[in-house]
């Protein structure tokens, strides 16, 4: 295996890959903890490593599993190397109905004599609360089974959400996958040049034209779209043999209406549907994702979901909704779903509410660490993280207000306006469809 070819894969990520390379090498398979903000190669190079190391892999992406036994038992599945296939309905051939059974199987798929195994669970805050956590941290050292585990988050292994960590587990070893610099971010976008065209020329393109994209969204994936989306049409008059390639004066006049409209998509936050050519038109058996017909950037869909639920919820409610804390919770009896229903008419006759911008930010903020989101939530510390992306939720706002999705009652954006949501009950409920949020969890009326 060579470490160079990983490099090369991936920029910007050598001292990364290098330590993953050494800790996956050496005697006893590792406990890893790998933490950074989204777009930053954490799963991708987790998962190539190993691939190049020839390890036998279980990933487990947590987003995507609600249960603990069908979790497990895929767990022992893959570490058995075995696939799901289609004409067994995609079953699983491990039987696995809690953890007690999980470790007592795992030394028999990670015997300790053999080349060890990895386990990597993806977006694992979404278990830090459960006992589950607990249980792959410690299934090593109490089954004596070799097998790895690297664990990645968004959120550092300090954070209060890892309960598992005053539970006098071993620490793992942190590895940190900071966001990109600017020179990185144009070498890996300068990756995906087109097969035919001119690498040093892309290059420029990327250089002269991604800074203006990257004050609104650091995610490669935007970045990348909107560049490979723009780059023919900078080429265009290249190609009528209108003007020669070498005369970039000339070619950036020709481009600027194309750049400033881009520019102006992206930041209102209709940058997907800007990276559409015009005479697009979708099969007619398309159906969009999670059954909305348009398109947003994640962080918006978010924040406007955030404000539905601001401006249906009694701000007395806020507390019990997302406090984590011991306090006392009520209990449920059987006429609590009766007065659920009833507070549900109500609101729905009282109408949305206004919300200040304060609240709206707090249920923004709690939905991305709830729901896990991506890794947009936070990288090392959740305070600064915040500070840090505190211009782009501004931003994202004033575009959902351009959009007339939201309107603002009163006051001033900068001065903790008051805000209306103008999306009905039903774009609502698709909205936390394409999210993957059960909405009706955060819709409380008594």
């Amino acid at each position: 295996m060579s470490v160079s070819a990983l490099t090369k894969r991936w920029p910007g990520r050598e001292e990364q890959i290098q330590k993953l390379v050494n800790g996956v090498s050496t005697a006893g398979a590792p406990l890893l903890f790998v933490c950074g903000p989204s777009s930053t190669g954490k799963t991708s190079v987790v998962r190539d490593v190993l691939r190049e190391l020839q390890h036998t892999t279980a990933y487990i992406n947590c987003a995507e599993w609600t249960r603990a036994r069908p979790l497990l038992q895929s767990v022992l599945s893959q570490l058995k190397g075995k696939k799901r296939k289609a004409a067994e309905g995609y079953t699983l051939d491990c039987k696995c109905e809690n953890t007690a059974e999980f470790l007592a199987q795992l030394p028999g798929v990670a015997p300790p004599q053999k080349p060890a195994k990895y386990i990597v669970v993806d977006h694992v805050e979404r278990i830090a609360d459960s006992g589950l956590l607990a249980v792959l941290l410690k299934a090593r050292e109490i089954t004596g089974a070799n097998v790895g585990l690297i664990l990645i988050s968004s959120v550092s292994w300090g954070s209060s959400i890892f309960e598992c960590d005053t539970l006098r587990v071993v620490r793992p070893m942190q590895l940190a996958f900071p966001a990109y610099e600017d020179d990185v971010l144009t070498k890996i976008i300068a990756l995906g040049c087109p097969p035919k065209e001119d690498v040093e020329s892309y290059v420029r393109f990327i250089g002269s034209y991604m800074y203006d994209f990257a004050r609104v969204s650091r995610r490669l994936e935007d970045l990348q779209k909107v560049i490979q989306h723009l780059y023919p049409m900078y080429l265009q008059p290249v190609r009528d043999g209108k003007i020669e390639r070498d005369n970039a004066t000339a070619l950036f006049a020709a481009f600027a209406p194309h750049f400033r409209e881009a520019v102006a998509n992206f930041t209102s936050g209709a940058a997907a549907a800007s990276f559409v050519p015009k005479h697009h038109k979708p099969r007619a058996d398309a159906k969009p994702i999670g059954g909305l017909d348009f398109e947003l950037p994640y962080n918006s869909k978010l924040l406007l979901l955030a404000a539905y639920i601001a401006s249906r919820n009694r701000p007395n409610l806020d507390n019990r909704l997302f406090d984590t804390g011991p306090g006392k919770r009520r209990r449920k009896n059987a006429m609590a779903s009766d007065r659920q229903a009833e507070g549900a008419k109500e609101a729905q006759l009282r109408g949305p509410i206004t919300f200040p911008q304060e609240r709206l930010l707090s249920y923004f903020w709690n939905l991305l660490k709830s729901e896990g989101a991506d890794d947009e939530a936070a990288a090392w510390d959740e305070r600064a993280a915040q500070q840090q992306q505190s211009a782009e939720v501004f931003m994202l706002l004033r575009s959902l207000v351009s959009l007339r999705l939201l309107s603002q009652a009163s006051g001033d954006m900068l001065d903790d306006g008051k805000y209306q949501c103008n999306i009905k009950d039903e774009l609502a409920q698709k909205l936390a469809h394409n999210l993957q949020i059960n909405l009706n969890t955060y819709l409380l009326y008594v």
